[in-house]
């Protein structure tokens, strides 16, 4: 078994996925052989392959299970590299304190069974736990210590692991040029350990750095090369970030669309993944470039996602900053003081008034350490101290009350412990933050917020030289990270009123924007469906409601097939046309034809109902639709619309009266043939231009309107002259005889 272990131990970086099916297949054979070292070793080894892909979350439930059984069996070797697995996973679902966790613990058993392999891994995590909390100087010293160990071993992997987090941690900290001989240290190291996506990732890494150097082919020839070895390695994790990085190339270069597309794929991948701090840097920048093309409703989207995810992650992060000084001290020798577990679970720590809480600490502080005054000394934006808490043990000394101090404030890295304040190194800096008093012994207290100095928690006592004992050293610490965890959870939730205050200000930007929108969009559907010369409807309009006109007549007709009801209920379609418009145009000008062509539609609107509406047909030509009408009063509206425009000769512009007539076509909508097919409204239209044109050739001035078809037999093709004269049509006219017959004739003759 442990043959078959190492054989596919020495394919797994060139294969990992088929050496992860392997491992789970020698897992399930050992695992019925009873070999638990064997299966957790392999376990460990199927976590490594699945790393490389960026697929190790699924195995964290067998992971936990495999470290409670290899600490209750002793395994200690097994149970460090499982607690090195389990805080990568950790690390990579945005889970810092729980990963910062895994590795401290690491650390410790490896120095104890000799596993420098899983020491050197969990000293990396634990460095980019500090890089991502600003915290340069801290991941530095624990990349140098990996280093070491890593060049030791003389192991290409984990060399050029540490060399890109070690590049990456230079230039967290502004040595560029140190951190791009890293990166190409890393590369080289990848290659020979035949480890493509730490090669790929450290491409990735070189084109992030040119790209903050403005050295944009550069970047892109980096980020490409990353994103080619990514997506051949199946290392999603990495082709989320690489995909994020040529988005900001594409950003920086002007091609806002093409960046915003990157950032889809970046959130993509990273949603797939779990990267919570990668979908946070997507979300805001896909938030900044929806507000720059106006897109405010997806801006808001974005900025709400954004923001959930960085106060996620500010959670985690402030939780696990102190780790580093809480673990220096021996935790196991002695139980901590009650007082201290009941101020940790304080409800008031995570309410809303968080100067009560700063106050309880300080207070518990005087309590715990046997002090006589605890101070809280915070960073002001003035630059100034501000005293946000106090408490005195004795009555005589509680006098102090919030202040401001020009003191500058004394750059700490550790916790100071000061025995005798007369080897103070700056007691007047103490004796200014004591309120003007000198202390005996004094315990100062760095506080920091995101790897900068916010603050100084001290606490003195006053009536004798007395040395801090290492329990009270921890327990001040301690306090401190209670201070720390309640600034970071007031700046949570100022920043969620921030947020809420923003997204206020964005929403109703938004409500605004589409009340713009809305009115923008009825004022263009209007001037779509209106004619621009004579503000009448057009022919869209017409379209737009025809159908519902004639599906209500229809209705209003089912108990009369035939369609020849005389009640209201009918669609009348008037065809109207100037007659001898032609002429105006020519003797007076278009100019004058528009003028002619306004006063007629004013004309039509006030000739007809108020349920009718006016189309213009095309050029001098006009629609009036009449609804809900009865076709036998019907010519009553053409007989109407004639003398509106024969009555009173126009008025031009310059000075000159024209008459102007109108002739008339109209027929009744529904109509039915003889054979009890009924007619479309297209073909009921075309029997109203058919009588147009009647009218046109019976002289002009004058109305016909069909009305309904007789009973004998159904011409295939509707022509209204030959149904006039085989009596087959129903209608009425201001023609006279001869004219109609004229008129027909004609058409005849045209047809």
């Amino acid at each position: 078994m442990q043959a078959s272990l190492d054989r596919i131990r020495r394919c797994e970086r060139r294969h990992p996925r088929l050496a992860a099916r392997l491992y789970a297949a020698l897992i399930a054979r050992s695992d019925g052989a009873g070999n638990r070292t064997l299966v957790l070793d392999a376990l460990h080894r199927r976590h490594v392959c699945l790393e490389m892909v960026g697929e190790a979350a699924v195995l964290l439930p067998e992971l936990l299970q495999a470290l409670t059984e290899a600490e209750e069996q002793g395994l200690a070797w097994q149970a460090a590299s499982l607690l090195e697995a389990i805080g990568r996973i950790r690390y990579t679902d945005g889970e810092y304190r729980e990963a910062a966790q895994y590795w401290a613990r690491c650390i410790e058993l490896a120095q104890l069974c000799g596993n420098h392999h899983a020491g050197v891994e969990a000293r990396i995590g634990l460095g980019q736990v500090y890089d991502a909390m600003g915290d340069g100087a801290t991941a530095e010293r624990l990349h140098r210590d990996a280093s070491k160990l890593a060049d030791e071993l003389a192991d290409p992997y984990l060399i050029s692991k540490v060399a890109i987090n070690q590049g990456f941690n230079l230039k967290m900290i502004g040595e560029l040029d140190a951190a791009r001989r890293q990166f190409e240290r890393g590369i080289d190291a990848a290659r020979a350990a035949g480890v493509r996506h730490y090669e790929a990732e450290a491409h990735w890494h070189l084109g992030a750095l040119a790209l903050s150097q403005a050295a944009f082919d550069e970047a892109e020839q980096h980020t490409r090369i990353a994103l080619k070895q990514a997506q051949a390695a199946g290392y999603d994790w990495l082709l989320g970030g690489a995909y994020r990085t040529l988005a900001d190339l594409l950003r920086v270069r002007g091609a806002l669309a093409e960046a915003t597309e990157g950032y889809e794929q970046a959130l993509a991948v990273a949603t797939r993944t779990g990267s919570r701090r990668q979908q946070a840097d997507c979300h805001e920048w896909l938030a900044r470039l929806a507000e720059l093309r106006g897109d405010l409703a997806q801006a808001l989207m974005h900025t709400r996602y954004s923001q959930s995810l960085q106060g996620e992650l500010i959670r985690q992060l402030v939780v696990a900053e102190r780790l580093d000084e809480l673990r220096q001290f021996d935790l196991s020798d002695k139980p901590p003081i009650e007082a201290l577990l009941a101020l940790s679970g304080d409800p008031c720590l995570q309410g809303e008034d968080g100067e009560r809480a700063l106050q309880r600490i300080c207070e518990t502080g005087t309590q715990v350490l046997n002090a006589s005054l605890a101070l809280l000394w915070l960073c002001q934006p003035t630059g100034q101290l501000r005293l946000a808490a106090n408490h005195a043990a004795a009555l005589e000394t509680r006098s102090a009350e919030p202040t401001e101090s020009a003191v500058a404030l004394a750059v700490l890295q550790e916790v100071r412990v000061v025995h005798d304040v007369r080897l103070h190194p700056q007691p007047a800096i103490l004796s200014a933050l004591c309120l003007g008093q000198l202390p005996r012994s004094a315990l100062e207290v760095p506080l920091r917020q995101h790897g900068e100095l916010v603050g100084m928690f001290v606490i003195v006592r006053q009536d004798k030289v007395a040395s801090w004992s290492r329990d009270e050293v921890l327990f001040a610490s301690h306090l401190g990270a209670l201070v720390e965890h309640v600034l970071a959870h007031n700046e949570y939730r100022r920043m969620l009123a921030e947020l809420a205050a923003a997204n206020e200000q964005l929403e109703a930007r938004v409500r605004e924007r589409t009340r713009d929108l809305e009115a923008a969009n009825r004022t263009l559907e209007e001037a779509s469906l209106t004619d621009a010369l004579t503000g009448l409807h057009n022919r869209r309009f017409f379209l737009q409601h025809i159908e519902t006109d004639v599906a209500q007549a229809l209705r209003r007709h089912q108990a009369d097939v035939r369609g020849q009801a005389t009640q209201a209920g009918d669609v009348v379609f008037y065809l109207a046309d100037i007659d001898y418009f032609k002429r105006v145009n020519d003797q007076f000008g278009h100019a004058a034809g528009d003028q002619v062509l306004r006063e007629v539609a004013n004309r039509l609107r006030h000739a007809v109902r108020g349920s009718d509406y006016v189309v213009r047909w095309g050029g001098e030509e006009f629609m009036v639709v009449s609804r809900d009408a009865g076709r036998d009063r019907a010519h009553h509206l053409a007989e109407r619309i004639c003398n509106a425009m024969a009555e009173q000769p126009i008025l031009l512009e310059d000075g000159r009266l024209l008459p102007v007539t109108m002739s008339i076509g109209y027929a009744c909508f529904p109509m039915v043939r003889g054979d009890g097919n009924p007619l479309a409204w297209a073909q009921v239209v075309e029997l109203a231009d058919q009588a147009l044109y009647l009218v046109k050739q019976g002289g002009r001035r004058g109305w016909l309107g069909a009305l309904a078809l007789g009973g004998g037999p159904s011409a295939v093709e509707l022509n209204l002259a030959a149904l006039l004269h085989s009596g087959e049509l129903a209608y009425k006219t201001s023609l006279s005889e001869t004219a109609l017959a004229q008129g027909s004739a004609q058409a005849l003759a045209d047809h």
